[in-house]
């Protein structure tokens, strides 16, 4: 499913039952032996990533070193091509997960709006969502900078949020500088998520 928002589009799937079992059943191996951090960097906000302490998660890339996440990356790329064909994209790329990392959002926790603008395409994967635990919204990308503006605030191009309440086995995948964040965990669990970048590269042969 393609969200169409103003005019960026987001790429919106649940996972099928075999899919899941397998991104759940690898995830878990490494979570058995992760530490979580809080960086430095501000995006984070309170929450913790699976990274070294005062390591930036963009230098992580867990779905490319250490354990073989075969069944992860396969169905991360089949809902690549889906989400570039649904929007028109049918040009070879060579693809590249350029990073990649777990984030864990304990209760009272946040993320501040931010965007991954290094990247062509952001991914998250839902591993754990509670109830109240949060959505992940983004910013409209039609402000340019007008939100403080009165004669733009109430008009069809204010900054207006769209959130999208996440599930347990959700993929999104959006371009990597469209600002989004997850919103305050309410529940009383901590939700997890792992999140990938990925560069998409022309091959040559697309302008022979």
């Amino acid at each position: 499913m393609i969200i169409d928002f103003e005019p960026t589009p987001i790429y919106s799937e649940q996972l099928g039952y075999l899919d899941w079992r397998n991104f759940e059943r690898e995830l878990g191996v490494v979570l058995k032996e992760a530490t979580f951090s809080q960086p430095d960097t501000p995006c984070t906000g309170t929450t913790y990533v699976s990274t070294p302490e005062g390591e930036d998660p963009h230098s992580t890339n867990i779905l490319k070193e250490g354990f073989d996440f075969y069944r992860t990356k396969e169905f991360i790329l089949y809902n690549l091509r889906k989400y570039l064909v649904s929007i028109g994209s049918t040009d070879l790329m060579n693809i590249d997960i350029t990073s990649s990392w777990v984030v864990k959002a304990p209760p009272g926790s946040h993320t501040l709006v931010h965007n991954q603008g290094h990247s062509g395409i952001t991914g998250y994967v839902y591993l754990k969502v509670p109830a109240r635990s949060g959505n992940t919204y983004f910013r409209n990308p039609k402000d340019v900078g007008n939100y403080n503006n009165s004669i733009y605030r109430n008009s069809n191009y204010s900054m207006v949020d769209y959130d999208i309440k996440t599930k347990q086995g959700q993929i999104l995948m959006f371009p990597g500088w469209l600002d989004h964040g997850v919103s305050l965990n309410k529940s009383e669990e901590e939700s997890l998520w792992l999140v990938f970048n990925l560069e998409l590269i022309p091959r040559e042969e697309n302008y022979g």
